[in-house]
């Protein structure tokens, strides 16, 4: 029994804990080559669909993503970029390179404590000339899998053993493609990204790091969308908004009394007018205090200075008080109270009778 309640005091325990940790946040880069007159409708369907083929292989590394789709996508955030193809035989080309980051919100990241990157891939390509072989190296069960090119992006395992040597293999082909380009061979890092084999863009895999890693939610945050990559985000560093209280724990509507900055070179000697003033005012009586600050500048008086939510208060009673008078006059003047009141004073000596009949 004893051993029972412990574990069950770990489990609250743990679960607790789960309660207070941040949410899990996800995010990947891809890419995808599309000839330089292709429209932003269709480099969107390309996107959305190699983003579609990464989720198989999270769900296998347990980070399960139920919101998966991208609302209202553009290609604002979508970086393009112009290439040039070279083949075997020299002949160049010019193609479209458009860069992404996929930031999603996962329901669950199991074995997340701080951050964890995994090493995962996304299809470059799902046309027909490619759904068989995507089957047959990269799904669990390559027998039950005759979907065709609809089926491939979401059956691919890159996990799997046998799918991450084909994957290996693929990028061991590109990279012998791409030593064999004269012009690439010393050139410059800047060169290299721009200049790339016609291998490179036939590829079916193309391998990404997946980064799971807690951060607390920002304000105003949209999930899943498609990030800038020229633009990372850095991690909200305090997620709470600090609300200063006010002084002397009163609420917002106690204010303090400003200090009042009098010029020196100001004359402080009263003029006949402010003695007329101050000998009147000696003259009248003292308004009782209402709670607020007075000041007297020059022998005058000045009016009270309350809180916003006491002259709300004052003004409320003060039109209480006028309505209790200003109704019964506003309605003696209204045409058809005239009316009812002249059609009892006409009704009444009927009302009333014979008075020789009461004798």
């Amino acid at each position: 029994m004893l051993a029972l309640a412990g574990c069950g005091d770990r489990g609250k325990a743990s679960g607790n804990e789960d309660m207070k940790r941040p949410p899990a946040l996800l995010q990947f880069e891809g890419y995808v080559y599309v000839p330089t007159e292709t429209s932003d409708f269709k480099i969107l369907e390309r996107v959305r669909a190699q983003t579609r083929s990464v989720f198989t292989g999270l769900r296998r590394s347990r980070v399960m993503v139920s919101r998966r789709e991208v609302q209202g996508a553009t290609t604002d955030n979508l970086l393009k970029e112009a290439v040039t193809v070279v083949d075997a035989a020299g002949q160049r080309n010019v193609a479209l390179r458009v860069r992404y980051r996929f930031v999603a919100r996962p329901e669950v990241a199991n074995g997340i404590d701080d951050r964890k990157e995994l090493a995962l891939a996304v299809l470059h390509r799902e046309d027909d000339a490619v759904a068989e072989r995507v089957l047959r190296e990269c799904t669990a069960n390559p027998d039950a899998r005759k979907g065709g090119a609809s089926a491939a992006g979401l059956d691919f395992d890159p996990s799997l053993p046998g799918c991450k040597a084909a994957i290996d293999a693929e990028q061991a082909g590109i990279d012998a493609a791409r030593a064999k380009v004269p012009e690439l061979a010393g050139a410059p890092a800047s060169v290299k990204d721009t200049v790339v084999p016609v291998e490179e863009v036939r590829r079916v895999y193309i391998p990404t790091r997946v980064t799971v890693e807690l951060r607390a939610r920002r304000p105003g945050e949209v999930a899943p969308r498609y990030a800038p990559v020229d633009r990372p985000e850095e991690p909200e560093q305090d997620a709470r908004v600090a609300t200063a209280e006010p002084r002397g724990g009163e609420g917002s509507e106690a204010l303090e009394p400003a200090a009042v900055i009098v010029d020196p070179d100001l004359s402080t000697q009263r003029t006949p007018e402010e003695q007329a003033l101050a000998a009147e005012g000696a003259l009248l009586p003292k308004l009782p205090g209402a709670g607020g600050t007075s000041v007297e500048t020059g022998g005058r008086r000045l009016p009270e200075v309350v809180a916003p939510a006491t002259a709300q208060a004052q003004q409320r009673k003060v039109e209480a008080a006028n309505e209790r008078f200003e109704i019964p006059f506003e309605t003696l003047a209204d045409p058809k109270f005239l009316v009812v009141w002249l059609s009892l004073l006409m009704a009444y000596p009927i009302l009333r009778g014979d008075p020789r009949k009461r004798r």
